[in-house]
């Protein structure tokens, strides 16, 4: 009975100091985990519009491959309807997307498609950008994405049946 006396004692004075420490530790710890997980989460937020961006952007090239001049409309609005996966989140994007699209029903050798939006950052990030000079004076960060692509492959202009789409059909009936 003395010596499980004496060691309720023991331990009990070996703890007393260290009743708080839990409490301190994690006051000091949890702001700095969340200032970590917010500056994690903005980048990720950027990267998920480029690759939408970047997505709507190539589809456009490809649709203005084949659209006359008078279907440059359609192109701007399918582009627009590409970019609807963006979450209307002023975080994600904010105001209206800039999309310009050229070289439809050209016979030029490229078309191409621009896509800009502004979106605000998140509120620690957004200062740190600020201080850094990239935060516009309205507070929006500007992104831009610009995709162009070669109407005709290299290796069917330097094909020698060229782009004369009977001598393809010729080639292809000879084969048969």
């Amino acid at each position: 009975k003395g010596f499980l006396m004496c060691w309720r004692f023991e331990a009990s004075t070996c703890f007393r100091g260290t009743r708080g420490q839990a409490t301190v530790e994690a006051a000091l710890l949890i702001p700095a985990l969340l200032l970590g997980l917010v500056i994690a989460v903005q980048p990720g937020i950027v990267l998920f519009d480029r690759v939408v961006m970047e997505a709507a952007a190539a589809e456009g090239c490809r649709a203005l491959e084949t659209a006359s001049a008078a279907d440059e409309g359609e192109v701007v609005e399918y582009v627009q309807r590409r970019l609807g996966a963006v979450p209307a989140v002023s975080a994600f994007h904010e105001g209206l997307w800039n999309v310009e699209v050229q070289g439809a029903g050209q016979s030029g050798q490229c078309v191409s498609v621009r896509i800009s939006h502004g979106y605000r950052p998140l509120p620690l990030v957004g200062q740190g950008m600020g201080l850094l000079g990239l935060v516009g004076g309205n507070g929006l960060v500007r992104q831009e994405v610009f995709c162009e692509m070669r109407i005709h492959d290299e290796w069917a202009l330097e094909s020698e049946f060229g782009l004369s789409y009977e001598s393809w059909i010729d080639r292809w009936e000879e084969k048969a």
